[in-house]
Order: C-alpha cells, then sequence, then structure tokens
C-alpha cells in the first residue's frame, strides 16, 4: 500500500507547477495548481479511510468494543483489513489518475482540449463509483449508514446526536482544507478554461470558503 500513498504525498507536497518539461513552450498550457485541489481532496479521503482502518486494527487489538460504542451494525460491520482492501483500491485508482495527469501535461501537444479529462474521470470514479454508488457492491450498508450520518449532521440541530455523529462532526471541523478543495473542484469543472497558466478562481469562491470556515463548528455545536 505505501507504494501508492507514499509517491503521492510526495508529488503532493513537492510539485507546485505543472509536470512538464519546459512550461515556456505552450503559453496555454494548464497549470497544475488548478487541479491540484481534486487530487488532494481525493487523497484526504483515501487516508481517512487509512486512518480509519489502523484505528480499527487497534482497538479490536486492546478489545475495545468500538461496535458498541459506534452503534455499528455487527452483521455489516467492516473489518480493518476490508478498510485496507478499500483504501488500497482508492489509491491505485488515485495514482493511475495522476500518472494520466502527468502524460497530459507532459505530451500536451496530443491532448490539445483535454487537461480535465484525468480529473474528471477521477472525480467521477470516487463520488459514483465508489462513494455514492447504488450497486451493492464495495460494502453498500456502510457506505449508506455514513451518508445518513452525514445527513443527520447537516440538518443540525434537528438531526440525531449520538456519539458517532459527535464524532464525525468533529471530523469535520479538522476538514476546512478538503471542504476549499471542494470548492475549487467545483469552480474549476464549471470554468470553461481548459488550459491556462494561471489560477482558476471564481467570484463567489471566497465567499463559500468563508462559510465553510464556519458552518463545520456549527456542526459541531449541535
Amino acid at each position: 500500500m505505501l507504494v501508492f500513498i507514499v509517491p503521492i504525498t510526495c508529488f503532493m507536497a513537492f510539485t507546485p507547477k505543472p509536470a512538464t518539461f519546459d512550461p515556456n513552450v505552450d503559453p496555454d498550457l494548464g497549470d497544475w495548481l488548478n487541479i491540484e485541489y481534486i487530487f488532494r481532496l481525493f487523497f484526504f479521503v483515501t487516508l481517512i479511510i487509512l486512518g480509519t482502518a489502523s484505528c480499527v486494527q487497534i482497538l479490536k487489538a486492546y478489545k475495545i468494543n468500538y461496535i458498541y460504542i459506534f452503534e455499528i451494525d455487527p452483521f455489516y460491520q467492516m473489518t480493518y483489513i476490508q478498510l485496507y482492501r478499500v483504501t488500497l483500491f482508492m489509491s491505485v485508482i488515485l495514482t493511475t489518475c495522476l500518472l494520466v495527469q502527468i502524460i497530459v501535461f507532459v505530451f500536451y501537444w496530443l491532448f490539445p482540449d483535454n487537461t480535465k479529462i484525468p480529473t474528471v474521470l477521477l472525480s467521477i470514479l470516487f463520488l459514483f463509483g465508489i462513494m455514492f454508488s447504488p450497486l451493492n457492491n464495495l460494502y453498500r450498508p456502510t457506505r449508506f449508514e455514513i451518508i445518513r450520518v452525514l445527513g443527520q449532521i447537516i440538518i443540525a440541530p434537528f438531526g440525531l446526536v449520538k456519539f458517532k455523529h459527535f464524532f464525525l462532526a468533529d471530523v469535520i471541523t479538522s476538514a476546512k482544507l478538503m471542504l476549499s478543495d471542494s470548492t475549487a473542484m467545483v469552480c474549476f469543472y464549471s470554468s470553461g478554461e481548459f488550459r491556462t497558466d494561471y489560477p482558476i478562481t471564481c467570484s463567489w469562491q471566497p465567499n463559500l470558503n468563508y462559510v465553510w470556515g464556519i458552518i463545520p463548528y456549527w456542526w459541531r455545536f449541535w
């Protein structure tokens, strides 16, 4: 699993510019800054699942009844091995799309108007192929339970308040960067720009980022 996690981490941390040899060759070359938000968002999602798998493994090793604490259905609980498998699967998808994006940047003359394709493919696979897929695969009961818990958090203060809602809301308060990245992703997809040398921003983006800085604490408070 580290074969996928470590290269992605290094790339996210140390690559501020597009993966190309000479950006001056084409002044309209798409900038890495416009798509790093998308890869970083789904990388954090994968990292959260990896952390969850590690926590479940530790709790199980010390015989802590986390199933009772989080009110998990014992018939549909996911073991830490299953969580590690999901992390590996998502890491493979993320790494593959990242490599395709690098190829698009490096061989830009072969992809004149296709800078967004790898990121669109990544978003579709993560959002509709894994997270919100209605198909009975990839542990659908667990995925739908997480969606229901998120729904109860969002409608605060009118939703249920149990430990799992409290815990997940607390996690969201630490995920402001992920929420801001989701805003940047929507802005990027809604823009008509495919290749640009400057970061793409939308007029509504700062206001929504301001909201993301406040509303998680509202959810956490209730």
